[in-house]
């Protein structure tokens, strides 16, 4: 059981200049961001007595956990922007510093002091290129460096499940690019993108065992897909759709936990494995009427998503599923007074799926069902001053 108390807050100042220069207009920013979050975090069993004996199970039982964590963020950066008649170019550089303290107020008989910090930083530059082929139609392309720390949750626990920060879990750095046309013809846009991402030192999944999750690096891993939008209006209809398809996978082979108790992981894990809570393909389509005859805004919504590997060695995967969802919106005046209501049916046909993995859960309950037929409505009150 844990009891959570958190608080976060941030800055993000920054200095712009535009100005023209050459046959275009020059764009040049600078600033720097800055976060922290600090969390005071207490666990407890989730019964009391022995635990090789529980006398009572689903009560709070004796503390096991007492500490003050912190995680802070500071970040310069600068980017500059060309553009002329025909090009655009891009280039930005920003350097990431992330530091990670952990004060344990829980210090007893076998069970050490558990204090600890971990640091991370690099310095990640970006560029991109857009050119504009004829009215309405843009090509583009970017590359860059890509930075993502540890979170506090991954390195709360050590590898072996002991609490203490993990300091063996390292950043994992990505080399990110992409290519695409997007264009405009009258009322119809769309967005045609190709993408790859190569990833170092892959932060995954060791073990995930009664709720308490250890992460370890493992290795180079892969993304490569398209991604392709569109929105066009006909009408009083409008047509919204988003469909994403991936093939993520890692590009080294590692080892992970097969099941509890796991003090060593042995599971080999072959290079070209699926990366699990990734779905293959991804589909959205929204399809909206606002009749001049009736009031109101009526909307259909499909969403389709593909199969989603829920461990490591891809031996359990989530069915594909699509679900339908309608609302409707209307809108009334008087005056200085405007009411809203709404109305919404989520996953009409009471369709039963998995709407999350957990993924390498140490028992084989990776599974977390959806929610079923859901009604949902309201009603917003809005007075307008002069």
């Amino acid at each position: 059981m844990i009891d959570l108390d958190r608080n976060y807050g941030g800055i993000n100042a920054r200095w712009r200049v535009n100005r023209e220069w050459g046959n275009g207009r020059l764009t040049a920013s600078a600033g720097v961001a800055s976060d922290l979050q600090d969390e005071w975090r207490r666990g407890f069993d989730n019964f009391t007595g022995q635990a090789t004996a529980p006398s009572q199970l689903g009560v709070m039982g004796r503390l096991r956990r007492d500490e003050d964590n912190s995680a802070s963020t500071l970040d310069p950066y600068a980017q500059v922007e060309w553009e002329s008649a025909a090009w655009t170019a891009t280039a930005g550089l920003r350097h990431s510093r992330v530091r990670m303290r952990s004060t344990d107020h829980y210090v007893a008989p076998g069970n050490p002091d558990d204090s600890g910090s971990s640091g991370y930083s690099t310095t990640i530059p970006v560029f991109g290129l857009r050119y504009r082929l004829r009215d309405g139609l843009q090509a583009f392309a970017s590359i860059g460096l890509g930075f993502e720390t540890p979170t506090l949750n991954e390195v709360a626990y050590q590898a072996s499940g002991s609490s203490g920060l993990n300091n063996q879990l390292q950043a994992s750095r990505s080399r990110n690019s992409e290519m695409g046309l997007r264009a405009r013809h009258a009322d119809w846009t769309w967005n045609a993108t190709v993408f790859d991402i190569r990833t170092d030192k892959e932060i995954a999944v060791l073990s995930n065992i009664g709720g308490r999750s250890t992460f370890q690096n493992a290795g180079r891993s892969q993304r490569q897909g398209l991604e392709f939008s569109t929105e066009a209006r006909w009408g009083g209809v409008s047509l919204t759709s988003a469909l994403t398809l991936m093939d993520a996978a890692y590009s080294d082979s590692f080892r992970s936990c097969a099941a509890s108790p796991c003090a060593t992981p042995t599971l080999w894990i072959p290079a070209g494995n699926r990366i699990p809570g990734i779905a293959a393909r991804q589909l959205f389509v929204q399809l909206a009427w606002e009749p001049k005859t009736l009031p109101g805004v009526y909307t259909m919504e499909a969403k389709h998503m593909g199969h989603i590997a829920a461990n490591d060695s891809n031996s359990e995967q989530t069915d594909a599923y699509t679900v339908l969802n309608l609302w409707a919106k209307f809108q009334q005046t008087w005056g200085a007074w405007q009411l809203n209501e709404f109305v919404r049916i989520d996953n009409v046909s009471n369709r039963v799926y998995a709407g999350s993995v957990i993924v390498n859960e140490g028992n084989g309950r990776y599974f977390e069902a959806a929610t079923g037929r859901s009604l949902y409505a309201g009603v917003t009150f809005v007075r307008r001053f002069p």
